[in-house]
């Protein structure tokens, strides 16, 4: 395949995957809905209502809303707005479980200009701070720092 063409490819893959994130999103919140509604009435035979290892690996995967601007979890929503907090969420996000250096973060949250440690970690606190207030306090918790790094470890 010609350059010009895997290019264009990746751009075009790049511009689907918000729309078909929401879409995952939106089927959940569906699934969940209607798992509600059966809980009342006895399964059809046959029929499974346990939740598969699939099924939980999605719910403790937060949802980043890049449309609305704000993180999903658990049914609860906190709102971030255009701002380095919701950056910074969406970086963390990216690469659950992996710590992400600050020199990096700068990079990629700040686009390269420079900004001290102590903002580094003052916009963490805010973003941890963010998401107890909407009540996603274990999310905020898995917020850690580690040396000069932080990563969102869920499932440490």
């Amino acid at each position: 395949m010609k350059p010009e063409k895997t290019q264009r490819l990746f751009e075009l893959l790049g511009e689907m995957l918000p729309a078909l994130t929401t879409i995952v999103f939106y089927a959940e919140d569906l699934r969940t809905l209607l798992r509600g509604e059966l809980d009342g009435r006895e399964p059809p035979a046959g029929s499974h209502t346990r939740r598969s290892q699939a099924d939980e690996h999605v719910a403790r995967r937060p949802f980043v809303d890049h449309q609305a601007l704000c993180v999903r979890w658990n049914g609860k929503k906190c709102s971030l707005g255009n701002t380095i907090v919701f950056r910074l969420f969406d970086r963390l996000a990216k690469r659950m479980n992996q710590y992400v250096t600050y020199s990096q973060l700068r990079e990629d949250v700040w686009e390269g200009h420079t900004r001290s440690r102590e903002t580094v970690r003052s916009v963490v606190r805010h973003l941890k701070q963010r998401l107890v207030d909407a009540g996603m306090h274990d999310l905020g918790a898995s917020i850690r720092g580690h040396g000069q790094q932080y990563g969102l470890m869920l499932d440490t």
